[in-house]
């Protein structure tokens, strides 16, 4: 994800940290998911095929985690104001967003709430 993405997530008042800046540049997915466990956040990312498989671990072995936002590759990492009005969307309404659930950042901003799966 786009580092400018968290810091106008941050000017938005949402409590958001790059991987970069939390010292985990080059670090396997299974420690940044142990890392957000630890820290009580919830994971953005693009990389579906691995963070979906590391949840499902989590899941199975009856292990609790914030969550996995998965964000669309039809959303173009370079588009930052749609990126980061997503991701904010979904954080005002993260209240909703059980613990150990992963939903999506769709491409579009669809009739319902049927974005989030």
């Amino acid at each position: 994800m786009d580092r400018r993405v968290a810091a106008a997530l941050a000017a938005r008042g949402i409590d958001a940290v790059h991987v970069l800046d939390a010292g985990l540049a080059g670090a396997a997915d299974v420690v940044v998911f142990d890392w957000a466990i630890g820290q009580e956040r919830v994971i953005v990312t693009r990389d579906y095929p691995d963070f979906s498989h590391i949840a499902r671990v989590a899941q199975r072995a009856g292990r609790s985690f914030p969550g996995v936002l998965f964000v669309s590759r039809a959303l173009r990492l370079g588009n930052v104001g749609v990126l980061t009005t997503g991701i904010e969307r979904f954080a005002r309404r993260s209240e909703a967003f059980a613990r150990g659930s992963v939903a999506w950042v769709a491409a579009e901003e669809p009739s319902s709430d049927s974005r989030l799966r």
